[in-house]
């Protein structure tokens, strides 16, 4: 799926990852990438290739392909760490062989799929709460600068 969502080159970065998901014998995963899953009980869907989100706040950048249908969603982490707390992290699915028959419970989260944007979990009163903020914030900014143009014209007169 992620090779299917992203660039031509992608299997070439990533040599390990073709040899594991071609060759079901094959039993070293990278160890620098991990795979995370969530419900995604909205029926919406998006697939999205390599994408780099920058949070303003800490700085960080993780780096994910993400593909989501309903019922499921799925995230490779290809650099940056979790990419949100909520997602549950399967990657150690990749220490099974594949015919082992294995029982255990997840405890894997719903997120809502809203936007077309990979990683952004929000629900549409939240992405509306957000756009909400960002155009009252963006108002007194701009009301803001006009005072700082007028008083820059009134003092050098």
């Amino acid at each position: 799926m992620f090779f299917s969502a992203s660039h031509q080159g992608f299997n070439r970065a990533h040599p390990e990852l073709v040899k594991f998901c071609l060759n079901k014998e094959y039993h070293y995963y990278p160890e620098n990438l991990r795979i995370y899953s969530y419900y995604n009980p909205s029926g919406r869907g998006r697939m999205a290739g390599v994408t780099g989100r920058l949070n303003g706040i800490t700085g960080e950048m993780p780096v994910i392909c993400e593909v989501s249908w309903f019922p499921m969603g799925y995230v490779l982490a290809l650099r940056g760490g979790k990419p949100d707390d909520r997602l549950f992290d399967i990657t150690f699915f990749s220490r099974y062989f594949f015919n082992d028959w294995k029982e255990f419970s997840l405890k894997i989260k719903a997120l809502p799929i809203y936007t077309h944007f990979p990683g952004d979990y929000r629900t549409r009163d939240e992405v509306n709460r957000d756009r909400l903020l960002n155009e009252a914030e963006a108002r007194k900014a701009a009301a803001n600068k006009r005072l700082h143009r007028i008083a820059d014209k009134s003092g050098s007169g």
